[in-house]
């Protein structure tokens, strides 16, 4: 086989996902299911059509004599007769020209792919590309614009894994070395992971730490695998691991069946150790896939037409000895265009499958809630006195046992001497968090916060149905690239990664806020420039004013520069010019009100010579101007009734004047202070210069001293190594008091969350001023249960703490609730193949072009069809068991999915009353029934019915028309729309005089779940 056809061969199977038959994750599990077949198509069917297609033009007989005889002709005609003569004494190769097809059709492809991912890379020439561009103005582009960017940081520190034996085996990345300035890695040297040089392995906890660098390196991945397997066997095999660790180099084995799906090429336990399979997933996850394409279908397409007209009919040779005929070029641009766009089709499903799953809104696999004592029911509080892990929670978080009157167990009359005590229903059986949310009227407004723990993308998309146009303030603070804080990308293209992870947040983050709010973005001078022309893109009518604030007053050492600020975004819109004088506020030139100038002797001016009576710092009146012959006794003089006179005579005993006469000094005392001086008491004079000032400058900006010392006093010295580099607490209030200007309630929503300092500020602003502001935190960070979570917790219960202590326990009665979202990953492991039943597989024999459609097109989506993470209805019998398989702590566990609380984001539902779940019983059948009240953003008022079925569908009705016969009855009036799962026959008993309709939850939830995507 020619080199052309094997370099084709190989680069499909790149392409196609078809080369890593050793990974059995995400769609690599779902391709080496389908390998076999994948690969028959492709060998025994498409490219032969090349050499079919080919035929008739390189037959060596009389047609091809009369082809080329025509070509002849027709080039003759338009060029002349050299070249056409000479055109006729051409015999075409067919040889030749079959390798020149397979050439191209490789050339093409691989311009664009590479390690997993499909670059818009359109080469005009060599060394030349062009860029897409509609005329604008001004245009930015980024070498992933059209892409979405899906991998997370978290993935590429952290991999964890579990032997047989119960222990677990953790990855970490430890250093990294990464191209700079966003330069291209040199060819042969792109970056891989290796033992670090230094304690590779370690021990913590009975589990084995094995650290890694990620650094330039010219060996192959496979044989840096193979390495790293060596060399760890042979440490292993030292003291003091030796024997502690043998299990790792047995076997590994087969997850597919337990994934349910059919064995595939992947299951190899016989021929990988368990060692080097985790080590190939490990790299494999850090090295492909870090995008999915937004259509990729149309862009090859376009790239292929483009090609073909560039590189095949190369309008260069035109009238040159160069030239072919026009029916020889003819042939190849057609065997090349419907080989390629075949190719493309089928390259186009898998993209348009993952953008798909990327897409859908995710599951809530878990839901929680935080609230203090004072707003629990009584009779949950007997169950918070006997429950020991909330008390030793307690002790943890709150140090309660240095309180007057612990004892174990705590009494209710503890509890309430401590009513800002915050019981976590995590903590507690199910039927605690839905007796909790039960006992509350209006649910969603007693909710103060909202805690999100998953992919900020996949929550944005999920929440977007119930919380669009509904945010003050969407304040974020990113992940900047900086060096000390660099995200490490698999390509060198860093900052166009960067662009498209953000340009899509920005996007959706959009969606959320109010016709008056307000995006403020944190930022610092890496990522600068960038971001605010993504922000001109994203807010074409906004205005935005970007401002430096002094976050680091000690300097960030750079190479040349030594940085002490940051930069913050504030766009808002246009005619809210209100926002304009709070974000630059107005410079304030402050001094002693004592005149200091060449004429500033009391005898300059005699009206500007009076006391300021002044009481507790305040002042309470002044006095008038003195005869002349009147001289005090000094500059402050206190009197009898305990008030001080404040008279302007300096530190040597000169009587001088003040700045504004008596006359006219009342109309600035809001602007005066007063403040002690070295020897004596002084009036400040606070002038409003009027020229506005970009620049925020104060000590409580400090990041160091009101960000990391203030979580140190949070959590101890522990925090450093538990959170690094947040935010100080004033920048992040001042900025929200910019946003609300006058308002005191309102949403704040933050999907870079972080250790929790936007939620901290807006518990610390409403205890300042009783207000009602509530928030919306995303973190995706493992850090989430370690500190985001526990962050707010500390703020709820006091508002000021030492070395992990609470000093004032001055608290605030608060709720929020907390979440957790399926990830990406989750998604694709929870796709189930589907296999093909005798009579499928026999229709699809039985029709070779219905079977290339099919499998081109649409294999991927029929077979995954009923996969539990694409929503499978046969599920929804029992809606309170609907269980995902999740990868958690380094094995996959079942885990219950939360459908209700799901729903109420695909509807967009604000739930208003939401009754616990309960059994109900009818003709010896038991059910389970759980219903809530609420409306949609367009105003519907809704009533939602979850319950168990049987499979009698008549039996089932039954129970479901009892049930809603005896908590509703006639109250059904008040809703417009009821929801229900399964078949019934509700509708049936409506009356005459009700309005309502029934709806299927299932329809409704896989319409929501995946609406308004295009793929």
């Amino acid at each position: 086989m020619s080199k052309a056809y094997q370099k084709l061969k190989r680069i499909l199977s790149q392409m196609l996902q078809l080369d890593r038959a050793d990974l059995d994750f995400g769609i690599y599990r779902i391709m080496n299911v389908k390998r076999a077949e994948v690969e028959k198509f492709f060998n025994n069917d498409l490219l032969p059509q090349i050499k079919q297609a080919l035929s008739k033009y390189t037959a060596n007989d009389e047609g091809q004599r009369l082809l080329v005889e025509k070509s002849a002709v027709q080039t003759q005609a338009v060029v002349g007769g050299a070249i056409g003569l000479a055109a006729r004494k051409q015999a075409i190769d067919g040889d030749a020209f079959e390798q020149e097809v397979y050439a191209h059709l490789a050339d093409f492809f691989s311009r664009y792919y590479d390690k997993g991912d499909f670059i818009a890379q359109r080469r005009y020439k060599e060394g030349v590309y062009a860029l897409p561009y509609q005329g604008e103005e001004v245009k930015l582009y980024w070498a992933n614009a059209d892409q979405y960017y899906v991998k997370s940081a978290e993935d590429l520190s952290h991999y964890t894994f579990k032997v047989p034996s119960g222990k677990k085996v953790h990855f970490r990345i430890t250093g990294a070395d990464v191209e700079r300035d966003n330069n291209k890695e040199a060819k042969g040297k792109e970056r891989r992971f290796a033992l670090c040089s230094e304690a590779p392995l370690q021990e913590a906890g009975g589990d084995l730490i094995i650290r890694f660098a990620y650094f330039p390196n010219s060996k192959k991945q496979q044989e840096l695998n193979e390495a790293t397997l060596s060399t760890l066997r042979a440490l292993l095999a030292e003291a003091p691991w030796q024997g502690k660790w043998d299990k790792l180099f047995q076997p590994a084995p087969s997850e597919s069946a337990s994934q349910g799906l059919a064995a595939s090429a992947s299951d190899r336990p016989s021929e990988r150790a368990l060692l080097e399979k985790h080590l190939n997933i490990f790299t494999a996850k850090n090295s492909f896939d870090y995008f999915i394409h937004k259509d990729l279908g149309g862009f090859l397409r376009q790239e292929l037409d483009f090609y073909i007209k560039n590189e095949i009919m190369r309008l260069d040779d035109l009238n040159t000895e160069g030239e072919l005929p026009l029916e020889t070029t003819l042939a190849k641009i057609r065997v090349v265009k419907d080989v390629g766009y075949k190719i493309i089709q089928f390259l186009a499903q898998i993209e348009d499958f993952q953008k798909r799953v990327w897409l859908k809104k995710k599951f809530v696999l878990e839901t929680h809630y935080c609230v203090t004592v004072d707003r629990l029911p009584d009779e949950l509080l007997e169950e918070v006195i006997n429950n020991t892990k909330q008390i030793g929670e307690w002790k943890k978080l709150f140090v309660i046992d240095e309180l007057e009157g612990y004892a174990e167990p705590v009494t209710f009359a503890f509890l309430r001497a401590n009513p800002y005590l915050v019981v976590d229903t995590a903590l507690f059986k199910e039927d605690f968090a839905q007796r909790l949310v039960a006992s509350f009227d209006s649910f969603d407004d007693r909710l103060d916060g909202l805690l999100v723990h998953g992919d900020n993308f996949q929550a944005l998309q999920l929440l977007q149905a119930k919380y669009r146009e509904q945010v003050k303030c969407v304040y974020i603070d990113p992940p900047y690239n900086a060096k000390s804080s660099e995200i490490l990308y698999k390509n060198s293209y860093k900052h166009s990664s960067w662009l498209s992870m953000m340009f899509d947040r920005l996007q959706l983050g959009k969606n959320y806020l109010r016709e008056d709010g307000v995006q403020v973005i944190a930022i610092d001078e890496v990522e600068q420039e960038v971001l605010g022309q993504i922000i001109s893109q994203v807010f074409p009518d906004y205005r935005k004013v970007c401002v430096p604030i002094v976050h680091n007053p000690r300097g960030q050492q750079g190479k040349n520069v030594s940085y002490v600020h940051e930069f913050a975004y504030f766009i808002y819109p246009s005619d809210e010019q209100k926002y304009l004088a709070d974000v630059k506020r107005g410079e304030i030139n402050s001094r002693t009100l004592r005149d200091s100038g060449t004429e500033s002797d009391r005898t300059d001016a005699r009206t500007c010579f009076y006391p300021f009576i002044v009481k507790n710092e305040k002042i309470v009146a002044i006095g008038d101007v003195p005869d002349d012959a009147f001289h005090p006794a000094g500059a402050n003089v206190c009197r009898a009734d305990g008030t001080i006179e404040i008279w302007p005579i300096d530190e040597s005993g000169n009587e001088k004047k003040w700045r504004y006469a008596r006359n006219s000094v009342e109309r600035i005392l809001d602007k005066l202070e007063i403040k002690k001086g070295r020897s004596a008491w002084q009036v400040i004079f606070h002038k409003d210069t009027g020229v506005m000032r970009s620049l925020w400058a104060d000590a409580k900006y400090d990041a160091s001293e009101y960000g990391t010392k203030l979580l140190q006093g949070l959590f101890g010295e522990e925090a450093t190594a538990l959170f690094s580099y947040p935010k100080s607490i004033h920048t992040v209030q001042d900025t929200l008091a910019v946003a609300f200007h006058d308002d005191r309630s309102g949403m704040v929503l933050d999907y870079f969350a972080g250790s929790g300092t936007t939620g901290h500020g807006v518990i610390n602003l409403n205890r300042e001023d009783q207000g009602a502001r509530k928030y919306i935190l995303i973190e995706m960070g493992e850090y989430f249960h370690t500190v985001t979570k526990p962050r707010l917790q500390k703020a709820i219960y006091s508002k000021d703490w030492k070395n992990g202590k609470p000093l004032s326990r001055q608290g605030a009665s608060h709720m929020f609730k907390y979440i957790r979202l399926e990830s990406y990953e989750d998604a694709l492991n929870n796709l189930q193949i589907r296999p093909q039943t005798a009579v499928q597989q026999s229709l699809l024999d039985g029709n070779e072009e219905f079977r290339e459609s099919y499998l081109l097109e649409y294999m991927l989506d029929v077979e995954t069809q009923g996969s539990p993470s694409l929503l499978n209805i046969d599920g929804f019998a029992n809606p309170f068991a609907y269980k995902l398989k999740i990868h958690r702590d380094g094995e996959f566990q079942f885990v219950h999915v939360d459908l209700v609380e799901t729903f109420h984001y695909v509807l967009g539902l604000k739930v208003n009353r939401q009754k616990a779940r309960e059994g109900y019983c009818l003709d010896q059948a038991e059910y389970l029934f759980q219903a809530i009240e609420g409306e949609t953003p367009d105003g519907h008022r809704v009533l939602v019915i979850w319950r168990t079925l049987t499979g009698d569908m008549a039996r089932d009705n039954a129970a479901l028309d009892a049930y809603f016969v005896d908590n509703y009855g006639n109250g059904a009036a008040a809703f417009d729309r009821i929801y229900v799962n399964g078949d019934n026959n509700l509708a049936l008993h409506r009356p005459g005089d009700h309005a309502w309709r029934v709806f299927s939850i299932e329809e409704a939830f896989l319409k929501g779940m995946f609406d308004d995507q295009s793929y």
